[in-house]
């Protein structure tokens, strides 16, 4: 028998990543150095049975994600309107980056998503010159 990840939400900013997981509350640089740290954080929480859960933000959680693929910590992106919808239906209709990070976390403990598979390196580069042409059409496109 597998054993029950624990969750950790992340809330991906473009500058930090605010985790909350088993209650406790961190704040990390979104670099790689950030990154690291965040996954070496989780190491020593929950050793193996750790999985994170992030909310998608345009572009700005892709690095965590192939980060946490690379270290073997399986990983969720949600789409937010998702995760709006699970607040509401909470009742909770604050938001600011540790709520989001809870949220996160307890909405993965409740439907047990199933992890991202990790893309191939072309997959990956073919995604993101994809986003880039989409926009610079948009740019493009007269008002």
């Amino acid at each position: 028998m597998q054993p029950q990840l624990v969750y950790a939400g992340v809330d991906v900013a473009k500058t930090t990543l605010v985790t909350h997981c088993q209650g406790v509350d961190r704040t990390f640089p979104n670099t790689p150095e950030g990154r690291q740290q965040l996954l070496a954080w989780l190491a020593t929480l929950v050793p193996d049975h750790a999985a994170v859960v992030c909310e998608a933000t345009g572009g700005y959680e892709q690095p965590l994600v192939r980060a946490a693929q690379a270290g073997g910590v399986p990983c969720t992106v949600r789409q937010l309107a998702r995760c709006r919808h699970y607040a509401k239906a909470l009742g909770q209709l604050a938001k600011t980056d540790a709520i989001d990070a809870r949220r996160s976390a307890r909405m993965a403990c409740a439907i047990q998503p199933t992890p991202k598979a990790a893309a191939a390196a072309v997959q990956q580069q073919l995604t993101t010159l994809t986003r880039q042409r989409q926009q610079l059409r948009a740019q493009l496109q007269p008002l």
